[in-house]
């Protein structure tokens, strides 16, 4: 009987060494996860060092969990012009990926209307998006900052990096979550002279700092046509027929140069000076032109009132054919 009663407590004995060997078991796993946790959280963490010392932590953005399609409003350049003209297009945005970021990678990809150039290369890299209140950060490969090295310090590169670094903020911020996007360059801020603000000043030498919604290098009818005038008045045909209307389903972008050429290069006047009055109904404009001319033996003359419309396509701001002929009517001598 004693024996009996000595096998039964050595029985729960073993019992409660392995309870307890398998809590302790359970506790270490849970002790080991949460740590892998901390550690995995880490590495999504935003380099604090440069951006914001006051806040301690920005929040990586991603999209949800799953694949969506989303209407963006892309900017390009127009042309070559130093204005942005707008591209809408519906955007398939991976799961995991922020619309944004998605957005930058069209840009990157380049437009597909034509008449828009891409101002950033292909071999540039976006590294990072992450948000600190209502400002987005992203963060560039140093190719964004690409400049020839025979040419430096060229102020139409100063212009088109200018304008790239609006056409990223102007996309990224119409894609409507936030006000201000701060451009970083491999993890840190760049000087603004990089991007080609203030290059001739000593606030060149001052951070980048974060850029609003720039309204005045977005192209309008008024800008597309003052555009379009200063082509004309330069004899660029290619620039000119980048700004001309689909006529009647053909798109003339590539054809049309040489249709200005013929009916322009030998015109014993060319235009020098406009001014413009216009009024618009929203899906087109209409302006009156005054134009001046300077003939080939030194005479100046004008024509006043001169109507001209503008039509949208794709939300670019385009000028038909017909209405360009229309400009080179022969002037009244003065």
């Amino acid at each position: 009987m004693a024996n009996d009663k000595r096998i039964r407590a050595a029985k729960r004995q073993r019992s409660l060494v392995r309870t307890v060997l398998l809590f302790s078991a359970f506790l270490l796993v849970c002790l080991v996860g949460v740590m892998y946790l901390l550690q995995f959280s880490d590495r999504f963490k935003i380099r604090e060092s440069q951006r914001d010392p006051s806040v301690p932590q920005f929040v990586p953005i991603v999209s949800g969990g799953r694949r969506q399609a989303v209407w963006m409003t892309l900017y390009f350049r127009q042309g070559d012009t130093p204005y942005l003209a707008a591209e809408h297009r519906q955007v398939d945005v991976p799961a995991g990926e922020s619309i944004e970021a998605a957005a930058v990678a069209r840009l990157i990809e380049g437009p597909q209307s034509h008449g828009l150039s891409a101002l950033i290369g292909k071999n540039i890299e976006l590294l990072s998006t992450e948000a600190q209140g209502d400002t987005l950060y992203l963060d560039f490969s140093d190719t964004i900052l690409f400049r020839p090295i025979n040419n430096p310090s060229d102020r139409a590169i100063d212009a088109k990096l200018r304008l790239t670094a609006q056409s990223i903020a102007n996309t990224a911020i119409d894609c409507g979550r936030y006000a201000r996007v701060q451009i970083y360059v491999n993890g840190a801020p760049p000087k603004r002279s990089d991007f080609g603000f203030d290059t001739d000043n000593a606030n060149g030498d001052r951070p980048l700092p974060a850029l609003g919604f720039t309204n005045e290098v977005v192209m309008d009818a008024q800008r597309a046509l003052e555009s379009a005038l200063d082509a004309a008045k330069n004899r660029d045909w290619q620039a000119l027929a980048r700004m001309l209307a689909t006529d009647a389903g053909v798109d003339l972008s590539s054809s049309g140069a040489e249709t200005l050429r013929k009916n322009w290069e030998n015109l014993p006047y060319r235009i020098i000076d406009w001014e413009v009055a216009g009024r618009s109904d929203g899906a087109e404009e209409l302006f009156r032109i005054d134009l001046h001319y300077l003939h080939d033996d030194g005479h100046e003359s004008s024509r006043a009132g001169i109507p001209v419309k503008m039509s949208r396509e794709n939300e670019t701001w385009k000028v038909s054919l017909e209405a360009l002929n229309r400009l080179i009517e022969i002037p009244d001598r003065q």
